[in-house]
């Protein structure tokens, strides 16, 4: 549902979602949910400044017919205010805040996480051929329970216990009007884990 959707300066979004999936194999049926509800606001301070806040609450499930291991149910509550800067046409930068707290409600160990987000990003158009991206996050995470299990797996979504560093450099270039070539860095430190840098490199072609 939404209030002046249209509005050059300011709209309210409101919504529930339900997504339901099972898959059935040779060990048994394993069912996903996630459900939630979403309430989002969008206000624009000026012409190169605008605001926008989400926050939304609901649940994860994981059911497996005969690896109760893998059950959970995830309560969640999730704010993210973000603020984006566009000066002009070629360069926009967005800088953003995540809560988000789970709890596991299934079960006697009641893991539990809290994590605390700050992300950065700009990205610049130096023309209508290329494309410059630059992203750099920093999560902290509270997280009580065992990390090496299904719950913890999902909770912590690859990260670690503590503080988490991940950042990530592309470039888009349009060489001719069928060809197009991406370049990617992403790079990641979580807890206390030896860094990680990954690089890639694609040429795409389109006729």
């Amino acid at each position: 549902m939404f209030f002046d959707r249209a509005n050059p300066r300011y709209d309210l979004q409101l919504g529930q979602s339900d997504n339901r999936n099972r898959i059935v194999q040779t060990t048994g049926y394993e069912a996903r949910r996630l459900s939630e509800y979403l309430l989002r606001g969008r206000w624009n301070a000026g012409t190169t400044v605008s605001l926008v806040c989400a926050w939304a609450q609901g649940q994860r499930e994981s059911d497996s017919e005969f690896f109760n291991n893998k059950d959970y149910r995830l309560l969640f509550t999730r704010i993210e205010p973000q603020v984006t800067y566009l000066p002009n046409k070629n360069f926009r930068m967005v800088g953003g805040y995540k809560y988000q707290f789970d709890r596991n409600t299934l079960g006697d160990r009641g893991e539990k996480a809290t994590q605390h987000q700050l992300s950065v990003e700009a990205t610049l158009n130096r023309s209508a051929q290329s494309q410059l991206r630059l992203r750099v996050s920093y999560i902290r995470v509270m997280f009580e329970g065992e990390a090496a299990t299904p719950v913890g797996f999902a909770i912590l979504n690859g990260l670690q216990n503590g503080r988490n560093w991940l950042w990530n450099l592309g470039l888009n270039r349009q060489l001719s009007r069928n060809l197009t070539l991406s370049i990617s860095y992403e790079g990641r430190q979580t807890g206390e884990s030896k860094t990680v840098h990954v690089g890639r490199a694609q040429v795409s072609a389109l006729f």
